[in-house]
């Protein structure tokens, strides 16, 4: 318990330096922002709202799941993953509708007019991201294997990353062949990209609240390999469920040959099947109840 309340409080501390850098190049791409007249860079600090939420939901998640469990909360705090994911998708939302909506304008606006950037304010804040995204990646990666919230930040970088370059291009392109149009274009991708996460964050988090079983796992697949198990004749009461991101619980009912009499087999059964659900599933909890097929000598063993 000493060791995962330990592992939780260096990927908390990863989390917390990685928010400081994003925060601070926020408010770097701000400013730039307002001085350069660039709206890529208004696009990229709205991605960066994105970068820096994602943070924070870790950061809460993490320090919910270093409590231990309350008699009113007796599976913990994990859920609290989802809810935060889920207000902090609706948000992102807002922003990339807003992004679209100023490209969209600025299109309509400037269709007879040039729209002018300072082509190297926009490429010097671009250049000062990549530095901190590359600070941010190395602090992370350290401790992406620990932590589900940590591996998830590490990840998503990939997308500042694409953000911050997008922003660069646009200085080149503008410097060299005064297309200025090109910042509208990448603001416009930039809030498309902001739109899918936000819309796949809600998704992940729905999911996650009604315990919906993910993609990878098919309740059928489970439901054959249960059959392939010597003496089970019938699987019922199937029920998978979520704890969080990363843990995952199952539940059901075996029903036994009535050629399978003995006790100490069917205990063998059951832990055949809990390690077949452990191993290829990657089930971290299992509880199965055996009961004999014609009801007879019903025998229930629990996990």
């Amino acid at each position: 318990m000493q060791q995962t309340i330990t592992k939780h409080g260096a990927s908390r501390k990863r989390l917390l330096i990685a928010l400081f850098l994003g925060c601070a190049y926020l408010v770097i791409v701000a400013l730039g922002s307002v001085f350069s007249g660039s709206l890529s860079l208004l696009a990229n600090a709205g991605h960066m709202m994105l970068h820096n939420g994602t943070l924070i939901i870790g950061i809460i998640a993490t320090s919910f799941a270093m409590k231990a469990p309350t008699e009113k909360f007796s599976s913990g705090y994990n859920k609290m993953e989802a809810i935060g994911g889920y207000t902090n998708g609706l948000l992102l939302l807002v922003v990339a509708l807003w992004v679209l909506s100023q490209a969209f304008g600025f299109f309509e606006e400037h269709a007879h007019h040039e729209h002018e950037i300072d082509a190297s304010m926009t490429g010097l804040v671009a250049l000062i991201g990549l530095s901190i995204h590359a600070l941010s990646v190395w602090v992370l990666y350290q401790g992406k294997d620990d932590n589900l919230c940590v591996n998830a930040a590490f990840f998503h970088i990939f997308f500042d990353v694409v953000a911050t370059l997008s922003a660069l291009a646009v200085g080149v392109i503008v410097h060299f062949t005064h297309f200025h149009e090109a910042d509208l274009i990448v603001a416009g991708l930039i809030g498309l990209l902001i739109l899918y996460n936000a819309v796949r964050i809600m998704r992940h988090a729905v999911i996650l609240l009604l315990d919906g079983t993910p993609d990878h796992i098919k309740q059928s697949d489970i439901l054959k390999d249960l059959h392939k198990i010597k003496h089970v004749k019938d699987v019922h009461h199937l029920v998978i469920r979520r704890k969080d991101s990363a843990t995952l619980e199952l539940s059901a009912h075996l029903v036994m040959s009535h050629k399978c009499i003995d006790a100490q087999h069917w205990n063998a059964c059951r832990l055949e099947a809990e390690r077949m659900l452990h191993k290829k599933y990657r089930f971290e909890h299992c509880v199965l109840q055996l009961e004999s097929e014609d009801n007879d000598n019903c025998n229930h063993h629990h996990d």
